[in-house]
């Protein structure tokens, strides 16, 4: 029976149930409402051993976070900080309270934004990573990976740039999540699985524009460090030109839009003929 259904007895009269039962149906009625991304402001956070707890409250709301041991590395809340909270409401048995749990904390907001990226960029410039030598992208790649979201737009720019330069060149496209709580840990599993694909010898991680937040992955450190540990060439084309996220300083190229840099990767057939009438001409 659910805590919110109405039962026989009489309409003054209410329900008995144990503290134990209610507890219970109190959960049961949280579990259809599923994950959810709450924004708010870090209040008294704090680390207990291995698990973080902070307040997650806005003007009018406030709600206790958790956060497991397990997902801390993508988590980071200071107080006062504006953060986007992704994770699962659950019932406290014992304190008799709603919490969130959460699986990632995400600032927002272009302040914090380019607070974290200036955190990652040190640790990153402190292990090398940032003045590695650079790869040069082979002239006639035997195939070209692609790593990108679900969103049409994207891949259609490309394919579009494809069909005008070299009409069925071999791309492989390997879709995953650009944005969101999951989006890292999917772009270094694509990143590993293409790098691992002998016949692909240039890898373009492409995203469409959005906000500071939104790109906040292509930022990430554990990202950055399979890119910069690719044998493949990587070409990093995140967002619109003006957007530049950490990948941009790790990654063997950058390009300002994903259509420039399929642009720069796939070969003209029209210039590729002409050299090679060229050539015979002048054999």
């Amino acid at each position: 029976m659910s805590l919110f259904e109405t039962t026989d007895v009489g309409v003054d009269e209410p329900r008995r149930v144990t503290l134990v039962r209610l507890a219970g149906e109190i959960s049961r009625n949280l579990a259809p409402i599923g994950r959810i991304a709450v924004d708010g402001e870090v209040y008294s956070a704090k680390q207990v051993g291995s698990r973080l707890y902070f307040t997650l409250r806005d003007r009018n709301a406030r709600m206790r976070v958790t956060v497991a041991a397990k997902n801390i590395r993508h988590c980071k809340a200071d107080d006062g900080e504006a953060v986007r909270v992704t994770g699962q409401l659950s019932w406290d048995n014992v304190r008799g309270e709603l919490k969130l749990e959460a699986v990632a904390v995400e600032p927002r907001g272009e302040g914090a934004v380019a607070a974290v990226i200036g955190q990652a960029r040190d640790r990153l410039a402190a292990e090398g990573v940032l003045d590695r030598v650079r790869r040069p992208l082979p002239r006639m790649p035997r195939v070209v990976g692609v790593i990108c979201g679900q969103e049409a737009a994207v891949r259609k720019d490309i394919e579009s740039v494809v069909a005008d330069r070299y009409r069925g060149y071999p791309v492989i496209f390997k879709t995953t999540a650009v944005s969101g709580a999951g989006a890292p840990a999917g772009l270094v599993d694509a990143v590993l699985e293409l790098d691992g694909r002998p016949e692909i010898e240039v890898i373009i991680l492409a995203r469409g524009g959005g906000d500071a937040t939104e790109l906040l992955p292509f930022s990430d450190e554990d990202v950055c460090r399979a890119v910069a540990g690719c044998v493949t060439p990587t070409v990093s084309a995140i967002g619109h030109d003006g957007d530049r996220p950490l990948l941009d300083e790790v990654a063997d190229h950058r390009c300002g839009t994903p259509s420039i840099a399929a642009a720069l990767v796939i070969p003209s057939e029209a210039e590729l003929r002409n050299e090679l009438d060229w050539y015979l001409e002048h054999a």
